[in-house]
């Protein structure tokens, strides 16, 4: 049996389809595995970048641990099986055995199984530390950002009108975005702009801004525009120059009337056309000022000033090759200043409204870990987190963050370096997420290093290995040799060497089915767009039926798209043909009728009168089939609803039976106001469950519990964010999949549609980029957010280095970010890719230079002789009928047929004496008693009390009169110097159920610290024997093979400690549900 534990740190590269998850999952169990130790699974930390991602690894080994201990492996396992068996050097009967006690163990400690989403393990280590960075010890997370921002964005604006600098600023923004076409409201913008807060690739050029004031850029704002006007005076002056010298001279006199049009551009206030041409340049260098034989009249007017001309000609082109980019970049830094300085203030907001509110951000997380840990002793960081792994398995690395790799850095050397090993899972062709702080080059930087071990240096104490998984068990061979060629022939037009040998090793090995199909076709559209995309469109429908005719299910076929907007066209059409859809817009909340009809009846509860409500109620009854009305009624149901005076609204309702509905007394909480609607509006009663309204309520209930109980607060923020909130639902058989290509990464299918295949994969402009300043050349300021230019990029690279730099580093990773996408896109199929994508009959033709994916494709099989003519369509492979398919034979879920709602008032009766609640808690033991433990249940660390009082004040649990009587007894516990430990553990279960004995146990709290656990009992009353006995159980049933601290807590008066003491148990253990 093999038994050396190389210190290794694996690289893999994964192509699409290559057994990724097959490869982390053989690793994870070989640790596991590999001895009869079966707790090794508690030093492994796996880390993925998605819930769904890390439920399925969770899954997967789950899974494979219980199907390796049966007498007869599944076959589904057994290709697993023997590689972990080959791989470990083990007979069935050990590999059977030890993946019993693993799986044994994982259950009995299942929160030890550390496979987790990367920002969970970064909030842990927050938490950990939040002393230490600063952080208040009970601060909230806030996921959503873009809240955080709106929030920000309307504290600033209600400054606004307080202070003048402010509101100047204000209009100045808003004047400029309206000028740009741009939407007249100024919130969409500035949420925008705000976004960059979140931005980790702009946390190192903010902080440069973060001392500025407001004055500060008002100030240097007007000294940039002075500069910028004074180029802008001396420009107008050489053309006013220019015009007067030639003056009564006809423009045909000159070579293509060149030198007045030269001069007119210089008076038309626009830099960028100042522009001395090859006809200038030749005029002043070689004197060339007429045609070659000039008439004798022009050579008459134009010699006497000739000399004057040609100085002048020379003044203007000095100054535009010194001046005028450096002018043009003043342009750019100011197009966007007012924006980085309204940009500065809210992010002084967002600081304030999250101080205020004891709120973090996630993104804001590993910037405050790589600046406050980064100098800390790794084996100190172990220490606070109460683990020290050994294996590290990161998944999905080239979406990695620069700064999540930095601060895992230090953990992963240590662990690697100290007999451990790490294993690093990627695939920089599948790196599409750089707009969220993904970086693909940090991955071939270690596959890089790896194929260099001497650039590593002598002092690193493992080794680098790069494996490379070569083979595609996804695709039929057809769609495979197609990528393999096409995608290899890209290498080519990306600038940056990395991306370039990436592109040359892109090549698979095919493992899967023989054949497959791979159609392309290109659509003759006059290079209009309407045209292009209805022609898409009709042809994305003509291949779905193709599809169905060959005996796929609609749930076999995806449509992949660049974006949602083309998603919704698509998902209309097919929905308008008869053809079922699951697309990301068919799922919005906005899009159920039922919800529309909820929403419009609570409106009408606040506000009869609300005419648009009433409309929106009669039309969303309709749509939904509660209520069948023929055209007629409509019509006569919107009639009553526009009815001002409202007699006619009052009968229509009542004739529906919803009048007195509405006329009733408002619901108590958010859940009971949509609930009574959807009642009322009899949506539930009976029916059959509807996704959408049973999604809604959650979401009510949802926001009373984390933001408001107010309806008003709601339905602000239903306006606001909540409509665009979807459901999510099981996959179906029975409708075809829209979807945009980012949300297809990870998955397969059967059949791939790509329509609309004719997007650019270089930026033609409008995206901008953080550019670093000579603040010399300023006035002081460090950064400046500005317009990407090709043109600019090229005229500015001796003047102005960096801004060059930063293009040209723009316009590869847009290049390579594209060629991403289409990878992705074109590597998802399993028999069938079907592209739809545009002609290029332009004089000159398509060329790889241009930046298209149509371009790009047109010339790949221009070279392969396969270019089809016309709307001719290109077939590689056959279209053979569709595979048999076996049905799934997993578990398979229960519908539920009926959605039950009951009003519960005049059912219930609510006690709502709170004065004599305090009585009560002191005058009845068992109250008291229940108070005490019920709070104490919702408080892990002593930090937690405040909060867990105020919750229980808010949700009417508590009296405000028993408040301080109850924390000062609380107090007591939390801080109670013998309960520190349980109240600064690392793990903490509280009221949880546990099985021992063949029962279910609740201890109170259980902690675990420094490996050492603790049992907590709180009792209120007297001290009984049947309490020792009680927890020397739990304690007995928790301790196999260890010693268990158990701890009964008398609350009373005084809080008195009692120690039991319980021996190590060798019997059952207690196991966490």
């Amino acid at each position: 049996m093999s038994t050396s534990h190389p210190k290794t740190f694996q690289v893999y590269s994964a192509s699409a389809g290559a057994g990724k998850t097959f490869s982390l999952v053989r690793e994870y169990l070989k640790i596991c595995l590999r001895s009869e130790t079966s707790s090794e699974f508690t030093r492994i930390l796996a880390i993925t970048f998605t819930l769904k991602a890390a439920g399925e690894m969770k899954r997967r080994v789950l899974e494979a641990l219980n199907a390796f201990r049966q007498p007869t492996v599944p076959s589904k396992f057994r290709g697993l099986y023997d590689a972990v068996a080959d791989d470990l050097e083990i007979d069935d009967a050990t590999l059977s055995r030890r993946s019993h006690e693993v799986l044994k163990s994982i259950l009995h400690d299942y929160t030890g199984l550390s496979i987790s989403t990367i920002d969970k393990f970064t909030y842990r280590l927050v938490r950990t530390f939040s002393h230490d960075l600063g952080l208040a010890s009970n601060f909230d997370v806030e996921l959503d950002d873009a809240e955080m921002y709106r929030q920000s964005i309307d504290l600033l604006l209600d400054d606004s009108g307080r202070h003048a600098e402010l509101t100047k600023l204000l209009h100045r923004y808003v004047d400029r975005k309206m000028d740009e076409g741009k939407y007249w409201k100024p919130e969409g913008e500035m949420l925008k702009m705000a976004a960059h807060l979140g931005d980790e690739n702009s946390a190192e050029i903010l902080d440069k801004l973060e001392s500025w004031t407001l004055p500060q850029f008002i100030e240097v704002r007007g000294k940039l525009e002075s500069q910028l006007a004074a180029y802008k005076a001396k420009m107008h002056g050489l053309g006013e120059e220019g015009m007067k010298l030639i003056a009564g001279i006809p423009a045909a006199y000159f070579n293509y009337g060149a030198v007045p049009s030269y001069f007119k551009k210089a008076l038309q206030n626009d830099l960028s056309a100042f522009m001395a041409g090859k006809r200038i340049r030749d005029f002043h260098e070689k004197g060339v000022y007429t045609k070659a034989k000039p008439a004798p009249e022009a050579a008459a007017a134009i010699e006497p000033i000739n000399d004057a001309l040609t100085d002048l000609i020379g003044r203007c082109i000095a100054f535009e090759d010194e001046e005028v980019v450096h002018a043009l970049i003043l342009e750019k830094v100011l197009a966007n200043y007012d924006g980085m300085a309204v940009l500065h203030e809210i992010a002084a907001k967002l600081n304030d409204y999250k101080e205020a509110n004891n709120l973090e951000s996630l993104k804001t997380f590993n910037k405050l870990i790589y600046e406050s840990l980064i100098n800390l002793p790794t084996p100190y960081i172990y220490e606070r987190i109460g683990e020290k792994y050994r294996h590290y398995f990161i998944d999905e690395f080239q979406d990695t963050s620069s700064l999540q790799w930095l601060n895992l850095t230090p953990l992963v050397h240590n662990a690697v370096a100290s007999g451990g090993s790490t294993m690093i899972v990627g695939d920089a062709k599948q790196s599409i997420y750089r707009w969220r702080g993904g970086e693909a080059e940090q991955f071939l930087g270690l596959i890089e290093s790896a194929r260099n071990p001497d650039e590593l240096g002598g002092d690193v104490a493992y080794a680098l290995k790069h494996v490379s998984l070569e083979h595609n068990w996804r695709s039929a061979t057809e769609i495979i040799n197609f990528n393999n060629d096409f995608f290899g022939r890209l290498a080519e037009v990306l600038g940056e060497d990395q991306h370039q040998q990436l592109y040359r090793e892109v090549a698979q090995k095919a493992m899967g089915q023989e054949g497959g199909m791979v159609s392309i076709e290109f659509l003759e559209t006059e290079r209009k767009n309407d045209l292009f995309h209805a022609g898409c469109l009709q042809k994305t429908l003509v291949r779905v039926r193709e599809c169905l005719d060959a005996g796929y299910h609609p749930g076999d076929i995806a449509i992949l798209v660049r974006n949602n907007v083309y998603g919704e066209k698509v998902a209309r059409v097919l929905t308008q043909e008869g053809i079922n859809v699951v697309s990301v817009d068919s799922l919005k909340l906005q899009n159920s009728s039922a919800v529309r009809a909820i929403i419009a009846f609570i409106r009408l509860k606040l506000n009869p009168a609300d005419l648009e409500a009433r409309m929106e109620l009669v039309d969303m009854l309709h749509q939904s089939g509660v209520y069948s009305m023929t055209a007629e009624e409509l019509h006569a149901g919107l009639l009553a609803a526009s009815d001002v005076r409202g007699d006619a609204w009052q009968k229509w309702t009542a004739d529906h039976e919803i009048a007195e509905a509405l006329a009733a007394k408002d619901a108590a909480g958010l859940f009971e106001w949509g609930e009574n609607a959807a009642r009322a509006l009899r949506l539930i009663d009976g029916r059959k469950p509807d996704p959408f309204i049973q999604f809604f309520l959650d979401e009510l209930y949802a926001f009373g519990q984390r933001k408001s109980h107010n309806i008003v607060d709601f339905l602000t923020w239903w306006y606001e964010k909540g409509h665009n909130q979807s459901i999510t639902v099981p996959n179906s058989r029975e409708a075809v999949q829209v979807m945009s290509i980012h949300k297809s990464k990870g998955l397969e299918f059967p059949v791939v549609i790509f329509p609309f295949a004719n997007f650019e994969a270089k930026r033609k402009g409008g995206d901008t980029r953080w550019v670093r300043l000579d603040e010399d050349q300023f006035e002081g300021l460090p950064v400046a957010l500005m317009g990407m230019n090709s043109e600019l990029a090229a005229r500015a690279e001796t003047t102005h280095p960096s801004y060059t730099a930063t293009y040209e580093r723009f316009d590869r990773e847009t290049v390579f970010d594209n060629i991403n996408l289409l990878y992705v896109v074109l590597t998802r199929p399993v028999d069938r890719l079907y592209i739809i994508s545009e002609q290029n009959n332009s004089k000159t033709g398509p060329s790889m230079d241009k930046g298209k994916i149509n371009d790009y494709l047109l010339c790949y099989l221009e070279e392969k002789g396969l270019r089809p003519e016309g709307d001719e369509r290109l077939i590689l492979g056959s279209e053979t009928p569709a595979p048999s398919q076996e049905e799934d034979e997993g578990a398979s879920a229960r519908s539920i047929d009926t959605f039950v709602s009951n009003a519960w008032r005049g059912r219930v009766q609510l006690s709502r004496d709170t004065d004599g609640i305090k009585d009560q808690l002191s005058d009845r033991p068992r109250m008291w008693g229940n108070t005490i433990h019920n709070l104490l249940a919702e408080v892990e660390r002593a930090s937690d009390l405040p909060q867990v009082l105020r919750r229980a004040v808010v949700s009417g649990k508590l009296p405000k009169s028993s408040v301080s009587e109850i924390r000062e007894v609380l107090e007591k516990v939390v801080n109670h110097p013998e309960l520190s430990d349980s109240f600064t553990a690392e793990k903490v279960y509280n009221e949880r159920d546990w099985v021992g004995d063949d029962r279910v146990h609740r201890p109170d709290r259980i902690t675990s610290k420094n490996g050492v656990w603790t049992v907590l009992d709180y009792k209120t009353g007297d001290e009984l024997s049947s309490h020792k006995k009680q927890i020397r159980r739990y304690a007995d049933l928790l301790g196999v093979g260890q010693t268990v601290r158990s701890v009964l807590v008398y609350i009373n008066d005084d809080v008195r400690i009692v120690e039991v003491r319980s021996a190590p148990s060798g019997g059952e253990q207690l196991t966490l549900l």
